[in-house]
């Protein structure tokens, strides 16, 4: 049977109908989906800190003099017993109001962790090492 001979019909127009709207559906390109916007990398945060460029100094409760400078790419600029150092090694990180300060040491790692309230207010941290345990009551400079 061909498509004149069911057009003349009524139940031949509405089979026409069908089959033309299912061969409409056949040929239609399925959708694409929109890219979404790759979000630019952020920053972490030791890069967008308010830390980043300050300075914090106290004595430790060995005797101990600190001095410790948060660096934009997530390093410490350290004074520590009267030297200076600016190791690749020794790096920082915050997150909520936790600082944590790694520093790598000959005799081994030391970590700190420090209770942040903000820039007007002293910094407690704790250090822990191979040794023992100290804490530090950091000031900003």
């Amino acid at each position: 049977m061909s498509l004149r001979s069911l057009a003349r019909t009524g139940r031949g127009l509405l089979a026409a109908t069908v089959l033309v709207a299912a061969l409409a559906a056949c040929t239609t390109p399925a959708p694409v989906a929109t890219p979404t916007a790759t979000p630019d990398p952020t920053a972490t945060s030791a890069q967008t800190d308010e830390l980043v460029g300050t300075t914090w100094a106290g004595v430790d409760s060995d005797g101990d003099r600190w001095s410790i400078e948060f660096q934009a790419d997530g390093t410490i600029g350290l004074g520590y017993a009267g030297s200076t150092f600016d190791d690749d090694t020794d790096v920082w990180s915050h997150d909520d109001d936790t600082v944590m300060m790694r520093i790598a040491f000959a005799d081994g790692d030391l970590v700190m962790l420090g209770q942040y309230e903000g820039l007007g207010e002293p910094m407690r941290a704790t250090g822990t090492f191979a040794d023992g345990d100290f804490t530090v009551d950091l000031e900003l400079q």
